[in-house]
């Protein structure tokens, strides 16, 4: 067996490497980002950014983006997600 499979392998497992770096580097410091855009101007904040700023303090050291947008895919907007129910909530994947 020649050494190419081989270094197919080594070289997809680096791309993933990589392609794991460049994702976890784009996460870097969103949480301050969204800080500074609150701090500077609210009103520009997305409902999704107010959503995933509360769930902050729930899950600390979780990417809440996806959790806020599916939320206000549920419930339609910011207010009916704050008004529902534990039960409604907990039902969320």
């Amino acid at each position: 067996m020649n050494g190419k499979p081989k270094l197919q392998m080594l070289q997809q497992k680096e791309n993933a490497n990589s392609e794991n770096i460049s994702l976890k580097n784009s996460h870097e410091g969103h949480r301050e980002r969204l800080r500074k855009k609150f701090t500077g101007n609210p009103h520009s904040l997305f409902d999704y950014e107010i959503l995933e700023m509360l769930l902050f303090y729930l899950f600390p050291r979780k990417d809440t983006k996806p959790l806020a947008k599916n939320l206000l895919q549920k419930f339609g907007n910011l207010k009916s997600v704050v008004q529902a129910s534990e039960n409604e909530l907990k039902r969320m994947p």
